[in-house]
């Protein structure tokens, strides 16, 4: 069985917060799941300076679209 890697938040989401441009250390923590139709449970997270909470699809290129797209097809 292959083990789950675990996600890192790279930066929070909001543009105002001070973690955005320079997070530093865990400057997130885990804020449950919630469940997809489309991807089922998907991991949530809180900034600790803002409050902000974001999911693992926030920092996805499919996020916006709200659909998985064939990027080798998109790229021909």
């Amino acid at each position: 069985m292959m083990e789950a890697r675990l996600f890192i938040p790279p930066f929070c989401p909001r543009l105002s917060c001070a973690n955005n441009r320079h997070p530093e250390g865990r400057w997130w923590s885990p804020d449950g799941c919630h469940r997809t139709r489309s991807f089922g449970p998907v991991q949530r997270f809180a900034c600790k300076r803002c409050g902000k909470t974001f999911s693992v699809r926030t920092f996805s290129v499919h996020y916006y679209i709200k659909r998985e797209l064939n990027l080798i097809e998109l790229e021909r």
